[in-house]
């Protein structure tokens, strides 16, 4: 690229920060406006912040997250005002995720998608810049709300000198020239111009280039601004010594030599250097004076504040080291008391549950028994012979709910053995559903185990039961006649086996899967018909627990549930049993 004295991404810069005030004037007097209108008076603070330039407080104050919580509808406004101060303090990344955050209901949206641009842009992001401007210029004129034509094209212009489209850039630079407006500062155009001139210059076409840098010098001059002055004269002197035309060339780089001593004035600087450093001799010496006199008051004083702070620690360590044994004794009540009272309360409900259930139970035992006798008086054998399954469906039930409830008061009381050791988890899984083979054989549902023999998996054999026979009551509960329950292996590591026990049932929602994973107490079941204490996926979720495997469940209402169980392959030094 065909640089001159002064790196063209200067230039850009200086233009695209001296575009934004009046867009962004515009679009803080509307949060203004939203802010009285929700009687905000933390976003209006920040606004006048905002509109003073004082961006380390608007980063302060829109610091706290909470604030976003308590009225999420001015959320974006809070996002916005932290984006122009990441922004103007030169943190484009940061900049860029506040604007992202910005809802897009907000009025000034389509603003913000060009000042994402401007992010991009800023870190060198030329091709996502392009784009994102791109989108920008598809927008009608009367979506661009708060963006000017000129800046949009000028925008675009620049981005495209960078990718090396130069038509592009001319096309739209000419665009933006032909909207500037007159109301524009002589600063600003000058700055414009050097642009132009520098797409020109990079192209080679430097007769056309010397006219737009001589605009450039003009407005510079004219505005008085020594900075822009400065970098046109440079410019312009670079381009003649290019030409050839060298005498001219030296003028402009003499006087660019003088602007740039005026601007610095190395003189001045050296003299206020020279006066600050007899002022600080001053005051040291003053500071000396003071110092010896105020010595031997300080020496007493301070062996005082010594012997006092002596006394005062050794008071405040014993009253510290009181304070914290009687805190940790608190503590110990306060916990055993919150586990007593949780005992308590679960088993008031225990008992609570069970009895409803067991009630029940026994109660459709005891309906379907006098049904029973009155088929029989009947001679109705088909009624008997339907009669009969369905006690034989409430006996399994109760008899599962109660050794449910002596698994789970073992659970509670750290009773009963627990022997982990490598089993084949095929195994287990058959001799489990070989016991349900009358209840699948009534209910017409297929079940199919298609985990290799080879899986082996370290677990307590017995409480791996538990948890596949409650896998198995759940599936046929909720399964229809000619329904299908299948086991398989998922996914298989070094060290873990994930295995899936699967139906096509009724399934569940995403509430009630939450519950079942991250239930704390016991609840009676949704299903009214079904008998339970909800003690099942409890027992389930402790037993593969103390295993150290997991489980997870996949599950829409209509189109069944999936059990992931994972499970080690391997113990870690577990030679002996242990009691729970």
């Amino acid at each position: 690229m065909r640089y001159i004295t002064i790196a063209f991404l200067v230039c850009i810069s200086n233009l695209s920060l001296s575009q934004t005030p009046s867009i962004n004037k515009l679009v803080l007097l509307e949060i203004e406006e939203i802010s009285k209108a929700t009687v905000n008076s933390n976003l209006s603070r920040i606004v006048k912040l905002a509109d003073h330039s004082v961006w380390d407080s608007v980063l302060y104050y829109t610091a706290n997250q909470d604030e976003f919580k308590k009225d999420p509808a001015i959320a974006s406004h809070y996002h916005y005002l932290r984006a122009l101060a990441f922004f103007s303090k030169e943190m484009y990344k940061q900049s860029e995720k506040e604007l992202i955050k910005v809802s897009r209901d907000v009025n000034y949206y389509n603003f913000v998608r060009f000042r994402i641009a401007e992010v991009a842009f800023m870190q060198g992001k030329y091709k996502n810049a392009y784009y994102k401007y791109s989108l920008v210029d598809t927008l009608e004129a009367s979506q661009l709300k708060y963006i000017s034509k000129y800046d949009l094209y000028s925008s675009i212009g620049r981005v495209s000198y960078f990718l090396k489209r130069f038509e592009i850039s001319n096309k739209y630079m000419r665009l933006a020239e032909k909207l500037m407006s007159p109301n524009l500062s002589l600063n600003h155009k000058a700055l414009f111009y050097t642009d132009y001139a520098n797409l020109y210059y990079e192209q080679y076409m430097d007769s056309l280039a010397m006219g737009y840098f001589l605009k450039a010098q003009k407005y510079a001059d004219e505005s008085g601004h020594l900075p822009t002055k400065v970098l046109c004269t440079c410019n312009l002197a670079q381009v003649n010594l290019n030409g050839g035309h060298y005498e001219k060339s030296a003028k402009l780089f003499e006087k660019c030599r003088a602007l740039t001593l005026e601007q610095y004035d190395i003189d001045k600087i050296w003299e206020v250097g020279q006066m600050e450093k007899k002022l600080m001799l001053q005051v040291k010496q003053k500071e000396i004076s003071n110092l010896a006199s105020e010595n031997k008051i300080r020496n007493l004083q301070r062996n005082v504040f010594v012997i006092l702070a002596v006394f005062l620690s050794s008071i405040l360590v014993m009253g510290f080291y009181q304070y914290r044994v009687n805190q940790k004794r608190a503590k110990v009540i306060f916990a055993q008391k919150e586990a007593l009272d949780q005992l308590n309360a679960t088993k008031d409900q225990l008992f609570s549950i069970i009895g409803h259930d067991l009630r029940s139970s026994v109660n459709a035992m005891r309906s379907g028994t006098q049904n029973l006798e009155r088929s029989l008086v009947a001679n109705d054998m088909e009624q008997v012979r339907n009669q009969l399954e369905q006690n034989s469906v409430i006996a399994a039930n109760t008899y599962n709910l109660l050794d449910n409830m002596l698994q789970w008061s073992l659970l509670q009381t750290k009773g009963g053995y627990f022997s982990p050791e490598e089993h084949k988890l095929s195994m287990l899984v058959e001799q489990v559903a070989y016991n349900y083979k009358g209840v699948l054989d009534q209910r017409k549902i297929t079940f199919t185990n298609d985990i290799p023999r080879t899986a082996r998996v370290w677990v307590d054999a017995e409480s791996l039961k538990l948890v596949m026979r409650n896998l198995m009551d759940n599936s046929i509960k909720f399964s229809k006649e000619n329904g299908n329950i299948h086991t398989t292996i998922q996914d298989e590591t070094s060290d873990t086996i994930t295995f899936v026990w699967s139906d096509d049932g009724a399934g569940m929602s995403e509430e009630t899967r939450f519950k079942l994973l991250h239930a704390k107490r016991l609840e009676r079941k949704e299903h009214k018909h079904t008998i339970g204490a909800g003690l099942g996926m409890q027992l389930v979720i402790s037993m593969i627990d103390r295993n150290g495997g997991t489980i997870d469940i996949l599950s829409e209402v209509g189109k069944g549930t999936k059990m992931l169980v994972t499970l080690r392959k391997k113990g870690h030094g577990e030679t002996e049993d242990t009691r729970g």
